[in-house]
Parts: C-alpha cells; structure tokens; sequence
C-alpha cells in the first residue's frame, strides 16, 4: 500500500491487517514517491521503499494483459454501461503560439 490521502482508505487497506500501521501510511509525505506500508498476514508490518509507478505505466500494464482477465458473465452487472476508451499511448500535442 503507498500513501494515501486519508484515514479511512488507509483503514480500508491496512485496518483488518495491521491497525496501528494506518498512522504510518497516512504520514508519508506527498514529496516521497515510492514509500509504502506493506503488511502481511501475521499482522506484522513495514515502511519499505518501491519504485515509483506513474498512473500512464501502471495504465500501461493493464492494457498489455487485460486479454488474461477471465470472463465472468456473472460480474457483468458492475461493469460500466458505456465502454470506457484507452488511455492514449503518446500525451496530446499542445500548439506552439
């Protein structure tokens, strides 16, 4: 888990795991990209340090192996109604002035 931006998504993701870790996932600082919290199943936890994933790579990855997701037709009720486009593999051209 990084860092997140309030209390309860840190509860969310740490809580039923390691409670007294959501004060430390809370309190890393915005300007410390790849900091983390990791927990584990005995309850135990660390702050480690991973490499920073930007939201395109991370976008990225999931296109290249969604073909692995698995057809559950009986999920198909929380699907958006629309199809949602991909992300644009290049950033758009801003023109110069």
């Amino acid at each position: 888990m990084h860092r997140v931006n309030d209390k309860q998504t840190a509860e969310m993701g740490l809580g039923d795991i390691a409670p007294e870790a959501v004060v430390s996932a809370t309190s890393i600082r915005v300007d410390r990209p790849g900091v983390a919290v990791a927990g584990d199943t005995s309850g135990g936890w660390s702050r480690i340090r991973t490499p920073e994933t930007t939201p395109t790579q991370a976008a990225a990855v999931c296109r290249e192996y969604a073909h692995l997701t698995p057809d559950l037709p009986f999920l198909a009720s929380f699907r958006p109604p629309v199809a949602i486009p991909p992300m644009p593999t290049t950033p758009p051209s801003v023109p110069q002035s």
